[in-house]
């Protein structure tokens, strides 16, 4: 049950950190562009940045899941269940 949280987590803030990033950038990217149109090349790599977040977080809920067996691998003994769910908290808070 825990390991469905910390990956609803790990999904979750990754996803809306990750688009209120895009959103300060594109905010930021919108003024300098309009003020110096011959920088938007590079002000399009300053947007993509934040979307990495997005990707680490999908990339850690797919380890996570297949580590505890969710996804057909080997599943992992009962008693370390609720050591890999509250590490799948920690890590979807820290993404």
């Amino acid at each position: 049950m825990l390991v469905f949280i910390g990956v609803g987590l790990a999904m979750g803030v990754a996803a809306i950190t990750s688009s209120i990033g895009i959103g300060i950038a594109g905010s930021g990217a919108a003024g300098v562009t309009a003020e110096r149109p011959d920088k938007f090349g590079r002000l399009i790599v300053y947007q993509a940045l934040p979307m990495t977040q997005g990707i680490y977080g999908l990339l850690i809920s797919i380890l996570v899941l297949n580590f505890t067996g969710l996804t057909g691998g080997p599943e992992i003994a009962i008693l370390k269940q609720p050591f890999v769910g509250w590490g799948a908290l920690a890590i979807g808070i820290v993404i």
